[in-house]
C-alpha cells in the first residue's frame, strides 16, 4: 500500500476544520476540485470512505477523535 502524503493529511484536515469543500480549498490554496480529487485518491489509498459527502454539508464520522486529556477537539466540531 502506498503511504498517503502530506498533501492529503492537509487536504483532510482542511475539511475537517472546515467543513465544506470551498473554504477547505481555499484555506488550502487549491482548487475545489484539486482538494476533492486529493480526497478521493486518499480515500482509495485507505480503502475508506473518510466523508460522507452530501450537498449541504460534510460529514466525517471516521475522524471523529476523543481527546485523552481533554485538551483538543473532535475533527467533526463545526468552528462557530
Amino acid at each position: 500500500m502506498i503511504a498517503p502524503s502530506f498533501r492529503h493529511l492537509r487536504h483532510l484536515t482542511a475539511l475537517a476544520e472546515h467543513r465544506h469543500f470551498g473554504r477547505a480549498a481555499v484555506a488550502s490554496s487549491v482548487t475545489q476540485s484539486t482538494l476533492s480529487a486529493s480526497i478521493k485518491e486518499l480515500e482509495r489509498l485507505l480503502e475508506a470512505t473518510l466523508v460522507d459527502r452530501s450537498k449541504r454539508r460534510v460529514v466525517s464520522p471516521r475522524l471523529e477523535t476523543k481527546p485523552s486529556s481533554g485538551r483538543g477537539r473532535s475533527l467533526n466540531s463545526s468552528k462557530s
